[in-house]
């Protein structure tokens, strides 16, 4: 991964995304999804890294996090990506770059941009017919820790962030 020239500061609000190679397929079907998600909790829940919300479409990836505590996020990011990158060239019989580059990171600077990016971020501007395909890998208020019993749980965002602030 090349130098970011964004730095990643506890804290902060991260809209992260990323698209397949050629704008091709990084999720080919329910067990690729459900393996990004588990890596991502596996990472995530590690470096105390919260996942506000995600949106996970068969050629790209948005996801909305908050890092909260002092971290390597870009090393994390690295780690996570290699394995989910290697375990879908392993199931697909697949070789090359998955990705098109290097994730894109954006700072959400206030409150306003942090309730306009949660639409976006999870697809309000599709057509139905998309929307009604792919909910069940959109998931708001969402982000995973370790636990004895699961490894998510739903996070209560501050009543700024209903669906009527939309």
């Amino acid at each position: 991964m090349r130098t970011r020239s964004i730095e990643i500061l506890p804290d902060h609000f991260y809209h992260i995304y990323n698209r397949g190679n050629n704008k091709q397929s990084i999720f080919r079907g329910k067990r690729d999804f459900q393996f990004f998600l588990k890596r991502m909790a596996h990472y995530f829940s590690k470096a105390c890294i919260d996942v506000i919300a995600y949106s996970l479409m068969p050629n790209h990836f948005h996801l909305l996090v908050q890092i909260t505590q002092e971290v390597d996020f870009h090393k994390i990011m690295k780690s996570f990506s290699i394995s989910y990158v290697k375990s879908f060239h392993l199931w697909h019989k697949t070789s090359g770059h998955l990705y098109e580059d290097d994730y894109q990171a954006k700072c959400i600077k206030s409150d306003r941009h942090l309730i306009q990016v949660i639409p976006h971020l999870l697809g309000f501007n599709l057509q139905f017919v998309q929307i009604i395909s792919f909910i069940f890998w959109f998931s708001a208020k969402c982000f995973f820790e370790t636990s004895a019993t699961s490894t998510a749980r739903f996070m209560n965002l501050p009543r700024a962030f209903t669906i009527t602030s939309f």
